[in-house]
């Protein structure tokens, strides 16, 4: 009896203990969860910080990009109105319209430089740079082309167009 009573004390006493750890490792794991519970939501704030912040600096950008077009030359100068004068301009509008620009702002500075003469040539610009400007958009390059070719004179004004805007074209301030 004796020994059966200290049996069930033993195994008591290890059931105990047992049910301790667990309760002990329970514990541990709810102050783990609440600790990774807390992580995770100053991360989420964090994320949300930083969302709001990026939205902030692209609302900074648009501003910006607005402001600057608004204030840009070129951008003014596209907004312009003015009509073609000359007839001979309108015919080359397909070819002008192949481009990602203002067409009838581009339209308009050709009207201006060669009045859509294709063969047109400016003497006195060889006064200044050494060599006349030539054809539709009275290009001025050393570069050997042919001049007087619509598509190619077309394509070159573009070219010139997408590195530095208007700015090549006196007349663009005009029109």
């Amino acid at each position: 009896m004796i020994a059966f009573m200290l049996m069930t004390t033993l195994v008591g006493n290890k059931v105990y203990l047992t049910v301790q750890r667990q309760k002990e490792e329970i514990k541990y794991l709810q102050e783990e969860k609440k600790y990774l519970e807390k992580r995770l939501q100053e991360g989420n704030d964090k994320v949300i910080e930083q969302t709001k912040e990026i939205e902030q600096i692209k609302k900074d950008m648009e501003a910006l990009r607005v402001s600057k077009a608004v204030k840009s030359p070129q951008r003014q100068a596209t907004q312009a109105v003015s009509t073609v004068k000359s007839p001979n301009v309108e015919q080359w509008r397909p070819i002008v319209a192949q481009y990602p620009w203002n067409t009838d702002y581009a339209l308009r500075v050709m009207d201006c430089e060669s009045h859509g003469d294709p063969t047109n040539v400016n003497w006195e610009d060889a006064k200044i740079t050494g060599m006349p400007s030539n054809g539709l958009f009275q290009i001025n390059s050393y570069q050997n082309w042919n001049w007087s070719d619509p598509a190619t004179n077309i394509a070159r004004a573009y070219e010139m167009y997408s590195r530095r805007g208007w700015q090549p074209w006196t007349c663009a301030r005009r029109v």
